[in-house]
């Protein structure tokens, strides 16, 4: 469950979570919306969030992490936010990749997952396909 469905389960508008918490709407829009990647949310707003959602700042941040992983054929992927870019990172044949999926806005963040699932899916693809054309 993303933070934007516990915030809807909970009946709590990102507008009164941010004059509860004391933090900008801005920032914590970026962080409902996955805009920023857990290790980057400051501690102070990591528990004034967990406090007002009823949750310790581990489930928060365990439940913001899970936002940013996919798994494409059994190949496990992490999506990044580096100067506002996303990225997809995973490891394929025993090589690191580390792809650009988009750039880090309020439109792709809402199709990021299927983004990136589809950059991993074109690498694994295009590797199979070298194995396959080099074995002709």
């Amino acid at each position: 469950m993303t933070l934007k469905e516990i915030l809807k389960d909970k009946h709590i508008s990102m507008y009164s979570l941010a004059k509860a918490t004391g933090m900008p709407y801005s920032t914590l829009n970026d962080i409902v919306n996955a805009r920023i990647e857990p290790a980057s949310i400051r501690s102070g707003d990591l528990r004034a969030i967990a406090g007002q959602i009823g949750m310790s700042m581990d489930q928060l941040y365990d439940q913001l992490s899970e936002s940013f992983v996919i798994e494409i054929r059994d190949v496990q992927g992490r999506i990044r936010i580096i100067n506002r870019q996303y990225y997809v990172s995973f490891k394929y044949d025993g090589t690191e990749v580390t792809e650009p999926v988009a750039k880090a806005d309020a439109e792709s963040s809402i199709f990021i997952k299927t983004l990136a699932g589809w950059k991993m899916e074109d690498y694994i693809s295009d590797r199979e396909l070298e194995a396959l054309c080099s074995t002709i």
